[in-house]
């Protein structure tokens, strides 16, 4: 199927303004991260040429409908409706995890997701009922969502820590480039310059990667001119700023080490 070329701005998506996403300006660090991974694991699985599965279509829905999914509203009625998927998806077996056919090492071995899914359920449950709070399916959902749309980077293991040190470390450096291979991960690059609010905000990185989603799963592509007058109505930036940076760095960020990157920066004030 060929490559429908989006140029007016008349053929965008009718939900697309770009005022809904005033609301970022005021906003902290952690949320715009939270904006960001949420577009970028949806823009990867169909980079990879994936559908979007029943979570990734319920935080388009979102996108669609608010632009800025932020706000304790808006947060509550996304609540409202991941926890009703929550315990219904949860409960599906795994049946095509990629951890099934990874080699082992004598100290080294894969885990599989069904694996992980038993523990979090146990810590889960565990944690109700010290706490007196009920069993919460978003959270249960938010887990098993993280282990799927990891698995093509991501995998989790156990360590034998009565081998030692050097045979643990030599395992690893072995197995690596095998794991990476099968799940068909591409060794890390380069990570792009520092990421900082006021850049993505200055450059409507989150608004652009919304319009990326869009044509991506329309099979369109949208010309220069016409993000430029989209995201830019008052002429602040044009289409040559968007083709030579502000579009090659939102795509920097769907690389691996990004995202990576800016949890780990951020990983005190996320566990807080």
């Amino acid at each position: 199927m060929s490559i429908v070329k989006i140029t007016s701005t008349k053929d965008l998506p009718s939900w697309f303004k770009i005022q809904n996403y005033s609301s970022l300006s005021l906003e902290t660090e952690i949320v715009l991260y939270r904006q960001i991974v949420s577009r970028v694991a949806i823009l990867r699985s169909l980079n990879l040429g994936r559908e979007m599965n029943i979570h990734d279509k319920l935080e388009w829905k979102f996108i669609q409908q608010f632009g800025a999914v932020t706000g304790e509203k808006i947060e509550k009625l996304y609540r409202a409706e991941s926890n009703k998927l929550g315990l219904k998806e949860f409960k599906k077996d795994f049946k095509d995890d990629p951890a099934l056919n990874l080699r082992k090492g004598a100290s080294v071995t894969p885990l599989t997701a069904r694996h992980i899914a038993r523990m979090m359920m146990g810590m889960m449950a565990s944690k109700a009922e010290e706490t007196g709070d009920p069993f919460d399916a978003f959270d249960l959902r938010d887990h098993k969502y993280h282990i799927e749309q990891g698995s093509e980077n991501t995998v989790n293991i156990t360590i034998n820590l009565r081998y030692r040190d050097r045979k643990i470390l030599s395992e690893l450096e072995d197995l690596l480039p095998i794991y990476r291979k099968s799940l068909g991960s591409a060794p890390p690059k380069k990570s792009p310059q520092k990421k900082t609010p006021l850049k993505i905000l200055n450059n409507k990185v989150i608004p652009l990667l919304d319009l990326l989603i869009w044509a991506k799963n329309n099979n369109s592509e949208i010309s220069y001119t016409v993000l430029a007058v989209t995201l830019f109505p008052d002429g602040t930036k044009g289409e040559e700023e968007l083709r030579k940076t502000i579009v090659p760095f939102t795509l920097a960020m769907t690389e691996n080490t990004f995202v990576d990157e800016w949890e780990a920066d951020l990983e005190p004030s996320l566990d807080g």
